[in-house]
């Protein structure tokens, strides 16, 4: 990486000097970049699908109300937990075992919280507004992809003013470079700031389970329905005995 890096600012027309601050516990046979890459990109693809997946298929909210949608959301967030956690596991020892990057077992909880955070903010955003929902998720997957792996100075301007100060990648990246080069332990560098997205996420899945897609409140709309169904009722008798009467 020492005479890689000059050479791609150099492509940039930027003059850089390298200097290893902390080599890290990797083998000489680990690529920096490639570590990054199948840590970042995995984390994220697999989340995203399982976003989807829970939203639509495991537990969906679409067609609820009520204590039936609570529960529906409470399972939403049972399987958040439990999903990201496996993919945790599966990202690090994708870079452990394929990457050949020697990463320690503290960076399974950074990649349970990045995990958590983006299945979260998915889920919550595909039960207020399907659509929404898939537009950011398909904006955060295209637009924050290259803020993984890369710095921002090796980014177009579009990307480091618009896209890198919130791509999640950016925090992901930066939490497995701080635990890898740095010797952080399960709280990195971009924990903070993916424990925030994951409040974000969490206050959307609260505020779906109390409201329906049409904007309504959920417990106000199942006694609309009650209501609409009720037989009429006149002098205390039934609708349809008076009319027998």
């Amino acid at each position: 990486m020492s005479t890689l890096l000059p050479s791609m600012f150099s492509e940039l027309g930027v003059e850089a000097q390298v200097q290893t601050v902390h080599a890290g516990a990797s083998s000489s046979a680990t690529n920096p970049l490639l570590s990054q890459q199948l840590s970042v990109m995995p984390l994220v693809i697999l989340s995203l699908i399982a976003s989807v997946l829970t939203a639509i298929a495991v537990a969906p909210l679409k067609g609820t109300a009520g204590a039936a949608r609570r529960g529906q959301a409470v399972k939403q967030l049972i399987t958040i937990v439990v999903t990201s956690a496996v993919i945790a596991l599966i990202v690090w020892m994708m870079v452990t075992a394929v990457g050949n990057f020697d990463l320690p077992a503290g960076a399974i909880t950074f990649f349970w919280l990045a995990s958590a955070a983006l299945m979260a903010l998915f889920v919550g955003l595909l039960d207020l507004w399907a659509l929404l929902g898939a537009l950011i998720a398909v904006a955060v997957f295209a637009l924050g992809m290259p803020s993984g792996p890369l710095p921002a100075q090796m980014l177009p301007s579009f990307w480091q003013t618009w896209v890198y100060p919130w791509a999640p990648q950016h925090f992901i990246g930066d939490g497995v470079r701080d635990i890898a080069y740095m010797g952080a332990g399960a709280w990195p560098a971009g924990a903070t700031q993916l424990a925030v997205i994951c409040g974000v996420g969490l206050l959307l899945l609260i505020v779906a389970a109390f409201i329906g897609r049409d904007g309504r409140n959920a417990d106000a709309a199942v006694s609309g329905n009650v209501r609409e169904q009720a037989p009429a009722v006149e002098d205390g008798q039934p609708a349809d005995l008076q009319h027998t009467a």
